[in-house]
């Protein structure tokens, strides 16, 4: 199980690096990517610990889907964060993600519209020079005029929603039921 988790994480860790070169990427596919990545990982924790706990199948198999959903969600937050996050807060570089012309959860949600602010931010993503700072705020603007940084959080908040769910159908523990709700609160309302 952990030896899967490990190679659906380097296979999303490489898909994400085969997006950072790539306009045509689907909102569903840098999910899937984030699925591969922070999802697979969460997932395993959860499994790993409900099996570790004496779980059935059926409950560690929920669980499984709780921590993947809730590694979305992480996903989702840390993407949005990437571009509007505070650096002394998230201790990562101001737009950090946009510099590197990563193609994120907001960045593929801008791209897929046909508005100018898509049509522009693809451009800047196809170029091959170096971006400059003004080349940043801009497509940060554009992301925020395209509403695709909240259409992220909507979609966080989806996960975490989805992942509940699925934690109340597991019906762990009321102690450890309450720690993991307060976690996908944190995930889905942190700014770091």
């Amino acid at each position: 199980m952990l030896l899967a988790a490990v190679q659906a994480l380097i296979e999303g860790e490489y898909l994400d690096i085969l997006m950072e070169s790539d306009t045509d990427v689907s909102e569903d596919r840098a999910a899937t990517v984030a699925a591969g990545k922070t999802g697979a990982l969460l997932a395993c924790a959860c499994e790993l610990g409900a099996i570790a706990g004496g779980a059935t199948e059926e409950r560690a198999q929920l669980l499984h889907g709780f921590g993947q959903r809730l590694g979305i969600a992480y996903q989702c937050v840390d993407d949005v964060l990437g571009i509007w996050g505070e650096e002394p807060v998230t201790g990562k570089p101001a737009l950090s993600d946009l510099r590197s012309r990563k193609v994120t959860m907001p960045v593929a949600a801008a791209m897929a519209g046909n508005t100018p602010q898509a049509q522009s931010l693809r451009a800047l993503y196809s170029g091959n020079g170096p971006l400059g700072e003004e080349d940043y705020t801009r497509a940060r603007d554009w992301i925020e005029q395209s509403g695709a940084r909240e259409a992220t959080l909507r979609r966080a908040r989806r996960h975490a929603a989805d992942a509940l769910h699925l934690l109340d159908q597991a019906q762990p523990e009321p102690s450890a039921a309450a720690e993991l709700a307060a976690l996908a609160d944190l995930i889905t309302h942190r700014d770091h």
